[in-house]
Order: structure tokens, then sequence, then C-alpha cells
């Protein structure tokens, strides 16, 4: 008996709600923009010698945003109220299903990981 085992389709979904930057309260940036005035941490791991090429690279990238309190992110996607995660694992699913074009009834086992 032939069987296909692995993975046939990858989906996701985002959410139709999005948040930019100038959602946010002043008084919030201003205090994530102090915060990241105070970390000293960057500026000690590029000081050293041991860490690795990809760490640097980072750390790099990381200070040409210095002073952007949201470090380069210009919207985030926001699940409406009353959505649960398991709707959108559902809609995600739906859509893995539809790029490998196979059936509910076709599927024996769904793995589903929500950050």
């Amino acid at each position: 008996m032939k069987q296909n085992v692995g993975i046939h389709g990858v989906g996701s979904f985002l959410p139709p709600s999005v948040r930019k930057n100038d959602w946010w309260p002043q008084h919030i940036v201003d205090g994530w923009r102090l915060r990241q005035s105070q970390n000293v941490l960057r500026g000690e791991a590029m000081a050293r010698e041991d860490i690795s090429e990809g760490a640097r690279r980072t750390l790099e990238a990381l200070a040409k945003l210095d002073g952007d309190p949201f470090e380069g992110v210009r919207e985030r996607r926001v699940i409406d109220e009353g959505v649960e995660v398991s709707d959108i694992e559902v809609l995600a699913a739906r859509d893995a299903m539809e790029r490998a074009q196979v059936k509910p009834s076709q599927i024996d086992f769904v793995l589903s990981y929500t950050p």
C-alpha cells in the first residue's frame, strides 16, 4: 500500500486590520525611545571579538535604526476583537489545503503553530 507522508502544503493568514506606527500614543513612543537610549548592551556586544558574523551583522543593522523606537517595523497585523487564535489556524489550514490542492478528507493529521 502506497502512502504519501510529508508536508504537502503550508498556509498562512494575516489579519486584515493593520496598525501603523502613528497609532501609538506619543508618551509610549517616547518611553521606548528612552529605553533604547539606555541600552548599552548593543555597543558592548559590537566591541566583543568573539561574536559570530551573523550577530555582528544583526547589530550593525540595528545600529542603522538608532533612534527609531519601532526598529524598522512600519506596521503590525492585529487580530480583531472576538477572533480566536483557533479561527486563524483554521484559515491558515484552508490556505494550506488550497495550495496543496487537497481536500479535508485526504488529510490525516494537521500540525499548527501560532507564535
